[in-house]
């Protein structure tokens, strides 16, 4: 693969020397998505220069002279929302996976088991132990609380996701990433954007950097602090469970005050309190059901083995009218 000899000067002037193979597993994610980025090159045009082409990202990769050319703003219809995205080329897609795959073997031990990887290689898996948790522990908890995050992405404070980059990665990784943060758009009509904040969607190695953030914004804060609720976190997707409802009520206002420290708010309007109603627990409260992962999570009569009728709080796969 990537058919090209290099020699040891060559080595020795390639600081990150990223191993192939991460680049040819970035090739064939890539043409999956089918994407046509500002250079206008299609994944059949990469194609019919394949080895030239890989082994020229993977040199400006390793040697850290990788520049990333500008992205193309879409705005998208997303169930009713706008939406911006930023449509890498398709070389410069296969330089975010490349780097993202080797990222997260670098730091990837970092992260708690109750964070699920977003869109990664085992997406649906991560998708079914995530709702799995989240049955488990409503069985055993009465309350949960689901958090949802207002405009996450767009609302990242590059400059401390910098900072936590550099807790892990040489500084060399803190310039080529913010390469891509800082990274410039440019529309159908050749208007030009800059972005100073947050990660646009649609970027290779957006969810990664997400998913670090929240470490420090909220996984190892509650691991610290709330050891004794757990909770599962499926990007900023969050579920924390609680034992009471004035539990949850505490949780909420402290959950509150730390994400704003990160210039992060909670949507208030979908973050919820809920009672996990069911046979067994019958109190009477304003919300008893909510989604997580597109699975909708409430009371369900069921019919055991031996034909016996109970209610149950169970998810199942939720679909929008």
């Amino acid at each position: 693969m990537i058919n090209h000899h290099v020699t040891d000067t060559e080595k020795s002037n390639y600081y990150f020397n990223i191993p192939k193979i991460y680049v040819k597993k970035a090739y064939y994610l890539t043409k999956e998505r089918n994407i046509v980025g500002i250079d206008g090159i299609t994944i059949e045009e990469f194609q019919s220069n394949w080895n030239k082409n890989m082994y020229k990202i993977w040199r400006k990769l390793s040697s850290g002279n990788y520049h990333p050319p500008p992205f193309v703003r879409e705005t998208i219809d997303f169930n009713g929302k706008i939406r911006v995205m930023a449509i890498p080329t398709v070389s410069d897609s296969i330089a975010q996976f490349a780097v993202r795959l080797y990222l997260k073997d670098k730091i990837g031990s970092i992260f708690y088991n109750e964070m699920y990887p977003v869109k990664s290689q085992k997406y649906y898996r991560s998708v079914v132990l995530a709702v799995a948790s989240a049955h488990k522990k409503c069985q055993k908890y009465d309350w949960v609380l689901r958090l949802d995050l207002r405009k996450f992405g767009y609302s990242i404070n590059q400059q401390r996701l910098l900072q936590m980059i550099s807790i892990h990665l040489d500084p060399q990784w803190v310039v080529l990433i913010n390469r891509w943060l800082k990274n410039w758009q440019i529309d159908r009509k050749s208007f030009q954007f800059e972005r100073t904040k947050g990660i646009v969607p649609g970027t290779s190695i957006g969810n990664l950097l997400g998913d670090l953030y929240l470490h420090y914004a909220f996984d190892h804060w509650m691991k610290i602090n709330f050891a004794h609720i757990p909770f599962e976190r499926y990007g900023d997707d969050i579920l924390c469970h609680c034992k009471n409802e004035q539990q949850a009520q505490q949780l909420l206002r402290r959950i509150d005050q730390r994400l704003r420290r990160y210039q992060l708010t909670l949507n208030n309007d979908k973050t919820k309190i809920i009672y996990c109603k069911d046979g067994r627990r019958t109190g009477t409260y304003p919300n008893t059901h909510f989604n997580f992962l597109k699975y909708r999570f409430q009371a369900r009569k069921v019919t055991t083995r031996k034909g016996i009728s109970k209610v149950v709080f169970f998810p199942l796969k939720f679909k929008k009218q």
